[in-house]
């Protein structure tokens, strides 16, 4: 098979812009624009599972077979969805002069978006960024690594370990927004289950825990979850301190 015989999957050609066949039956005040605008709306007003063909058919007026003519599938539908709400990453994150500055405003814009819109983070990840704007996120922080003397190998390990501890790190962050602050003791939510735990416990045979159990104050309040952030870029610098220059 040669590169002009792959066939492009229809979500992925719609997000590069490469128009499908005409269908006659279209009706002009559709687009496939028009109906990412308004699956964001309800993804971000009601989650993800809230986005079907007939909610967002039903919010613009017109019945579900409508919008099947612009966009095939709801799979592709929540494709375009994610590469909208991604967007271009920030020019300043190219225009940062040392790796270490232009991974954290990587790192602080992806994390702002996942603030914006949770549901990304109930996408599925792993693989090849194949849509637009999401390659150009990967193509930003492998570049963030351009002034250091990794090889391409470990360019592509260290982006990808940067990507997944973001992803953590943002997971983290809504599962503690979702503890509302009037029942944070309460016996579902940590503070509530430590308590439950310290009656359990044999100080003998779980001795660091029994330590973390006296430490009421580990569990009273919210915490950044950054720490292993962190000392992740915290190694990738002395990883890439110790790298032989590279030969061209």
């Amino acid at each position: 098979m040669t590169e002009d015989d792959v066939e492009i999957p229809r979500g992925i050609a719609l997000a590069w812009g490469i128009p499908s066949a005409p269908d006659r039956r279209q009706k002009s005040d559709l687009s496939v624009e028009r109906i990412i605008s308004i699956a964001l709306e309800i993804a971000d007003e009601s989650g993800l599972a809230a986005v079907s063909m007939a909610a967002v058919a039903g919010r613009l007026g017109y019945t579900p077979m409508s919008l099947y003519r612009y966009v095939a599938a709801k799979d592709d539908l929540v494709l375009l969805m994610g590469d909208a709400a991604f967007g271009q990453p920030p020019a300043e994150i190219a225009d940062a002069g040392e790796w270490r500055q232009a991974v954290q405003l990587w790192v602080d814009a992806v994390l702002s978006l996942y603030e914006r819109h949770p549901w990304l983070l109930d996408l599925a990840s792993g693989g090849l960024p194949l849509t637009p704007n999401a390659l150009a996120w990967m193509e930003a922080i492998m570049s963030a690594f351009a002034t250091t003397d990794l090889t391409i190998e470990d360019t592509v390990k260290s982006a990808m370990m940067i990507v997944g501890q973001t992803r953590w790190e943002a997971i983290m962050i809504r599962s503690q927004s979702r503890i509302p602050e009037a029942h944070a003791d309460g016996p579902g939510y940590p503070a509530g289950q430590a308590r439950v735990l310290s009656t359990l416990v044999d100080g003998k045979a779980f001795p660091s825990m029994s330590r973390l159990l006296k430490a009421p104050e580990f569990f009273g309040e919210k915490r950044s979850s950054a720490f292993g952030l962190e000392r992740a870029i915290d190694g990738l610098a002395l990883y890439i301190d110790n790298q032989p220059p590279l030969t061209h």
